[in-house]
């Protein structure tokens, strides 16, 4: 099984097939990006004008799927298996 999920792995890392999902951020910074949330930026920001409380989108790999690769990775480290993933 390990050996399988390696190379799986291994496939998707040289086709840049790893998932990745959009995650909302809303930052409180000093460059502009995304969109302005007004009613924030006046509460925040009203006598500092060098900020921007924006809401924009990022690109992320920290996916659920993605977590439970790094987990099952973790587990098969700590059961002694690592002789099988780096092989």
């Amino acid at each position: 099984m390990a050996i399988l999920w390696k190379t799986s792995l291994e496939k998707a890392l040289t086709k840049s097939q790893i998932s990745k999902e959009y995650q909302d951020i809303e930052n409180n910074i000093r460059i502009f990006k995304g969109k302005l949330k007004i009613p924030k930026q006046i509460k925040r920001n009203l006598v500092d004008e060098s900020r921007f409380y924006c809401q924009y989108r990022k690109l992320s790999m920290n996916t659920t799927i993605n977590r439970t690769i790094r987990y099952l990775y973790d587990l098969l480290l700590k059961k002694g298996v690592n002789n099988l993933l780096y092989t």
